[in-house]
């Protein structure tokens, strides 16, 4: 296994950056336009849902990935053994026979 590390342009990851924090700015002043306490409530675990989710996210991409050979190309099978078995079987076979 071959661990690559992975490369994001960095346009690519400020704008992903600027969305989530731009969601959770606006869950929390739609919850200060609501003037609800209920809302309020509603958007903290809404932001920290999403805030997880965001770290999971960036983790993920700053994650290196494991980079294999396809298996078949990994693994070298061969039918000797069980040509060589059914082989004797048969010569087992012709001796009893005959």
């Amino acid at each position: 296994m071959i661990k690559v590390p992975q490369k994001h342009h960095p346009v690519y990851l400020a704008a992903i950056s600027t969305l989530y924090v731009g969601l959770i700015v606006c869950v929390l002043w739609l919850a200060a336009i609501s003037q609800s306490t209920g809302f309020w409530v509603v958007a903290i675990l809404i932001d920290l849902a999403i805030i997880a989710l965001g770290v999971r996210i960036f983790y993920k991409l700053f994650k290196p990935r494991i980079v294999s050979k396809p298996i078949k190309d990994v693994l070298d099978f061969s039918n000797t053994i069980t040509e060589e078995k059914e082989v004797s079987k048969v010569a087992e076979n012709n001796e009893s026979k005959g």
